[in-house]
């Protein structure tokens, strides 16, 4: 099965066409990923906020200048 040089530049197109594709589609996905990860982290740390207000009085201490 031998192909000729524009069979095999077709091949090489074909091949760096379809991986441009996939690194899009991974660009793609890595930020939805890093988005849901931002959105989790931010979920995360109001649900330890809010721990902290419903376990925790508060004190304010305020000090004057003589």
């Amino acid at each position: 099965m031998i192909k000729t040089n524009n069979e095999i530049e077709k091949l090489k197109e074909y091949i760096s066409a379809y991986f441009s594709l996939l690194e899009r589609k991974i660009s793609e996905k890595d930020s939805e990923i890093l988005k849901l990860l931002e959105k989790l982290e931010k979920e995360q740390n109001n649900e330890y906020i809010t721990q902290c207000m419903d376990t925790k009085d508060i004190k304010v201490i305020s000090y004057l200048d003589n």
